[in-house]
């Protein structure tokens, strides 16, 4: 009957739509997911819930072949090889990935820089009075039922015997106060000395591009603290309806074109 017929449609078309179903967040979580969702959760739901990953940048795929090439320089040297110019090229050629470029003049000019990087690396390295002791090393520290795995790039061992975090950038050098402010390296600090039972007391980003090192510390205190942050965050991530949280960085983030909260300026 045509009269029904238009009532079923206007209480079908007036029906909420259902919200697709609540995905339980994973109890392992990495530093990179803790980020995410404290930058967006919808963004960390589409990521990690739903698994919608995009393929790496060519910034991205740079970085990685620089901190590959490090790890393995490095971990030569902790097995005792002596320090060479040639054992680096070796690492950076035998780690660069030649797909990730589509224009072989910009993968040209990329590899020349990366090179020239490198090198001021490696005079730096040179001056160093710090000795190598991990590189890559892994991490796992359990806060409110969630284990938290990472790994750091490189720990050196100082003159004194107490250590240094060091962790790799590429791209430009930040301003000490962010350094200092920085939540990677204070996790960092709470797994060497939770987990890792390691006395650290200098942690330094390590921006390659323009051979900057940039150390900063963390208290006894200011851990504590961070121990309480790390709790409320992953209790608050158990309870988020993972909501949009639409901000400047909105112009950046690869899930802007499906999400319709996006503020793009």
């Amino acid at each position: 009957h045509p009269a029904q017929n238009k009532q079923h449609i206007q209480e079908v078309s007036h029906s909420p739509v259902p919200k697709p179903p609540r995905i339980k967040p994973p109890n392992k979580l990495s530093f990179s997911q803790l980020e995410t969702f404290q930058t967006c959760p919808l963004k960390y739901q589409f990521r990690y819930l739903y698994g919608l990953a995009t393929p790496p940048s060519t910034a991205i795929q740079f970085g990685l072949t620089l901190h590959n090439t490090l790890r393995d320089y490095i971990s030569t040297l902790i097995k005792g090889r002596q320090t060479s110019w040639g054992l680096l090229q070796e690492c950076y050629e035998k780690n660069w990935l030649s797909g990730a470029y589509d224009n072989p003049l910009y993968e040209k000019a990329r590899k020349e820089g990366g090179l020239a990087t490198l090198k001021l690396f490696f005079e730096q390295q040179k001056e160093e009075k710090s000795t190598p002791a991990f590189v890559e090393k892994s991490f796992a520290i359990t806060e409110s039922g969630f284990l938290i795995r990472g790994r750091i790039d490189r720990i050196d061992r100082l003159p004194d015997g107490t250590y240094e975090v060091i962790d790799y950038k590429t791209g430009s050098a930040w301003k000490k106060n962010e350094v200092d402010k920085d939540m990677q390296l204070t996790l960092y600090a709470l797994a060497c000395r939770d987990s890792l039972h390691l006395h650290v007391s200098r942690l330094s980003l390590y921006f390659l591009e323009s051979n900057e090192k940039i150390a900063t510390t963390r208290s006894s205190e200011a851990l504590d603290t961070f121990k309480q942050d790390l709790s409320a965050m992953t209790s608050d991530l158990t309870k988020s309806d993972f909501s949009a949280t639409p901000g400047f960085y909105c112009r950046w983030c690869e899930y802007r074109t499906i999400c319709n909260q996006a503020e793009v300026f």
